[in-house]
């Protein structure tokens, strides 16, 4: 379940510049909100995404200037 939330949750940040904490949390509504939160981290980790407050940021539409 934690693999394939991950890669849902991948999925909607490759397709977005921003995804709010709370968007994640009402798209997986069986999961808790610290739960969500340490995806983001792992996220963040693996330099796919930058936390920011409320969310996360992709990194794919950071420019790099």
């Amino acid at each position: 379940m934690k693999s394939q939330r991950r890669e849902e949750i991948r999925k909607i940040l490759e397709s977005k510049p921003f995804v709010s904490l709370r968007e994640l949390t009402l798209e997986f509504p069986d999961v808790s909100e610290m739960t969500i939160r340490r995806d983001i981290e792992f996220f963040e980790r693996q330099g796919e995404v930058i936390r920011v407050h409320g969310g996360a940021r992709s990194v794919k539409f950071i420019s790099r200037t």
